[in-house]
């Protein structure tokens, strides 16, 4: 047992453990995009949603094409009015519409989804700390954490 009282705010929080047991890690084959497709389409069809973060614009272009119904898609380096306003309404709702939101770059622009459909997370990043910035991004109940799958 170790005694808070004589660490500072920051040394307490370094000091305490994340409990990642409510993740489910699984790898997919980047190179089968119709396969993860077929799986996500599954997730949607039973209500669930999913966040994915594609490292190219033009990647997640392509890869939509293959949902039904297609994906939100949101890019953080927009300079389009009409996707700076739907970037603004899912950071007000804590929210996105729809079942799949499609995005770049997701950690970098605030977003803090408090929307407890989402059970599926697609990371394509080999970057520790994006990974978790990604992960971070999808928050659950600390004391009744629901399942959620990191597919990486």
């Amino acid at each position: 047992m170790c005694s808070f009282t004589k660490y500072t705010r920051i040394q307490q929080l370094i000091l305490m453990k994340a409990n990642w047991d409510y993740l489910n890690f699984k790898i997919y084959d980047p190179s089968d995009p119709q396969k993860l497709a077929e799986y996500i389409n599954a997730i949607s069809k039973s209500g669930k949603k999913t966040l994915m973060l594609l490292n190219d614009i033009d990647k997640g272009r392509n890869f939509n094409q293959h949902l039904d119904p297609p994906a939100q898609q949101i890019y953080s380096d927009s300079v389009d009015d009409t996707l700076n306003e739907e970037i603004s309404k899912i950071t007000e709702n804590s929210k996105f519409e729809g079942y799949v939101l499609i995005t770049t770059k997701v950690a970098n622009i605030g977003l803090s989804l408090h929307d407890s459909a989402i059970e599926v997370i697609v990371a394509e990043s080999f970057e520790p700390e994006e990974i978790i910035q990604i992960i971070g991004r999808v928050r659950v109940d600390r004391r009744n954490p629901r399942p959620v799958t990191v597919l990486g």
